[in-house]
């Protein structure tokens, strides 16, 4: 009985899990968060802690403890259409913490409003007028809806009410400070991938979970874009502390740039 008993508990612990994972995967995502780990797959580190220190003449001089954190990255195999004629397929790096993509490991330059777009829910009707502002910057109102389809004003509208994009007078422009998106959903990557023991205590917290992410990239880069398969990766970055009287000022670096982040 007692066998029967734990097998029926598995069971509809199952069921609840397939059941959430199908309509919250978001909450699917916070609980696998929770389920400790000694492993992560994460980018190899260019820059040493000793290289670190080296470079930057702010830390020679005095610093604390130099800590190593890992930041989570979703990293996405997707297809797309390229000018309607051929099909593409890449990888795309994702950031979880700021909900940014990036554009190349090796300088880690990354776009800037995505994370806006993800915090608004953005549809794929809001990329169509974002897409176009990112394109031709400031654009006549009326310009504007003369090169949409019918029912045009009512992605104008829900961009406004979303505050993603800004009308001033007759014009519109994007509502963010040096907007920076992406023409084709891809990363060029330059560095393999490792296995590393980690600490749970070492990862730093997702601000966005991979299905926010996911939804987002699919309205951004239209009906041909598909996702074929994801995996969470992480990017060491070295937290420094600096005493400053009485307090500890903390600087990041980025492990694979070398830089301040």
């Amino acid at each position: 009985m007692r066998l029967l008993s734990t097998l029926a508990t598995l069971g509809i612990l199952g069921g609840g899990f397939w059941w959430v994972d199908q309509q919250y995967p978001e909450a699917k995502a916070i609980l696998l968060d929770h389920i400790p780990t000694s492993q992560s797959l994460a980018f190899e580190p260019r820059f040493s802690t000793k290289k670190i220190l080296k470079d930057n003449k702010r830390l020679s001089v005095d610093h604390g403890p130099i800590d190593v954190k890992l930041a989570p990255y979703l990293m996405m195999d997707v297809k797309y259409t390229k000018d309607g004629k051929e099909t593409i397929e890449s990888t795309v790096l994702w950031d979880m913490t700021d909900g940014e993509m990036i554009f190349d490991t090796k300088t880690w330059e990354k776009t800037h409003g995505y994370g806006d777009c993800i915090e608004a829910h953005a549809t794929a009707g809001d990329f169509k007028i974002i897409n176009q502002l990112a394109s031709n910057g400031i654009c006549d109102l009326n310009a504007l809806r003369q090169n949409l389809p019918s029912n045009g004003s009512k992605w104008i509208d829900s961009a406004l009410n979303k505050k993603l994009i800004v009308k001033m007078g007759a014009q519109i422009r994007l509502h963010m400070a040096s907007p920076r998106f992406a023409l084709e959903p891809a990363t060029k990557l330059g560095f393999p991938l490792v296995v590393l023991s980690t600490k749970s205590t070492e990862r730093l917290p997702k601000r966005f979970s991979a299905a926010q992410i996911q939804k987002t990239a699919e309205a951004a880069f239209g009906n041909d874009f598909a996702i074929r398969k994801i995996k969470e990766v992480y990017l060491p970055i070295y937290a420094a502390s600096i005493p400053q009287g009485d307090q500890t000022h903390t600087i990041f670096y980025n492990s694979m740039t070398g830089l301040p982040l």
